[in-house]
Order: structure tokens, then C-alpha cells, then sequence
């Protein structure tokens, strides 16, 4: 398995309740919970999950995902353009 986080520097967006991440050479989207502390007093990033872009436009659900990117592009206009 490819380590496409350690080779490509991912878009990153961060929240106080999320991590986003994405690699756009690898076709991979990311997605974590929020950075917690461990017992060490060393920062951690929360579970993640992967949305693989690339499996998803070969599969048969891309109007599905076009519904759901295109819902969320437009709250994220609505709010921009506040």
C-alpha cells in the first residue's frame, strides 16, 4: 500500500472540530476528528477516514456524489458570500 501522506503534501483545512485533508495526486480525501492531547502531552490527530476520489469516479455513484459536493459547495457560498 502506497503511504500517499508521507510523499505528497496535502490542501489542508483545519477546524475545531475536523482536519480535512486532500491529495490530489494520490485522489484521496481525508477526513479526521479533532486533534485531542495524549498522556504525553503530544498532539494527535483524531480517527480518519479516506474517501478514495479516484474509486469513486469509476464507480456508478457519481451523480450521488455529484448531489452531495454540490450541496456542500453551495453552503459554503452562501456562507462566503454573507
Amino acid at each position: 500500500m502506497s503511504r500517499y501522506w508521507e510523499a505528497e503534501k496535502p490542501i489542508t483545512i483545519k477546524t475545531s472540530k475536523n482536519t480535512i485533508e486532500y491529495y490530489p495526486q494520490a485522489g484521496k480525501l481525508s477526513v479526521a476528528k479533532a486533534l485531542w492531547i495524549d498522556d504525553n502531552g503530544a498532539e494527535r490527530q483524531g480517527k480518519t477516514v479516506a474517501v478514495d476520489i479516484t474509486a469513486l469516479l469509476e464507480s456508478n455513484a457519481l451523480k450521488e456524489a455529484q448531489k452531495i459536493f454540490k450541496e456542500i459547495l453551495q453552503l459554503i457560498e452562501q456562507r462566503v458570500n454573507l
